[in-house]
């Protein structure tokens, strides 16, 4: 459980696109995973973390000594990936496990994870100085998103303060292009 929830976390990936990984979508040189067939039937690749691809590896040679020749990256007693169902009552424990109870806090999904990373993005882009309007394509691609303003709406998860910033605006996410042509 902790390496499917880390690697959901720190790559953004929707819960099922995490769920579906398959072993040969893990490229341990290139420090890379292959998203296949995600929303929209869209694929991508995703350019990881050492650390996390290095987490991946140790998980990888043991889930292989217990399952020889297994499909799925995260693979269920049988044979298939693990089921939506599972996922959400494996994050429930852990969620409930690390204290919050449901009530204080409300209560929270495995989708939380995706959105809490692209907050985290958004956050550091902008301590850094970032313009948000040039970097949101990026995300967007990253995340496997249909369109840009699929990625602005993790503007409104910032806090309040950010939020009411003009980031919004779709106007200037693609440069005018200009004629000139000589005399």
């Amino acid at each position: 459980m902790p390496v499917i929830f880390r690697l959901q976390y720190s790559c953004g990936m929707r819960p099922k696109e995490v769920r579906c990984l398959r072993c040969v979508d893990f490229n341990f040189t290139d420090k890379t995973i292959y998203i296949a067939d995600g929303k929209h039937h869209k694929d991508r690749c995703l350019p990881a973390n050492a650390g996390v691809m290095e987490m991946c590896k140790r998980y990888n040679r043991i889930a292989e000594k217990l399952i020889p020749y297994r499909t799925y990256f995260f693979q269920a007693q049988s044979g298939k990936a693990y089921t939506t169902e599972w996922l959400c009552d494996a994050f429930s424990m852990c969620w409930e496990m690390s204290g919050n109870d449901g009530t204080s806090r409300g209560s929270c999904t495995p989708y939380a994870l995706r959105h809490n990373f692209a907050t985290q993005i958004l956050m550091r882009w902008i301590e850094e100085g970032r313009d948000l309007d040039a970097m949101i394509p990026y995300l967007s691609a990253y995340m496997g998103h249909e369109s840009f303003s699929a990625t602005y709406y993790y503007i409104h998860l910032l806090p309040e303060r950010l939020a009411l910033m003009d980031f919004t605006r779709s106007d200037g996410i693609i440069p005018e292009v200009y004629d000139y042509e000589e005399d």
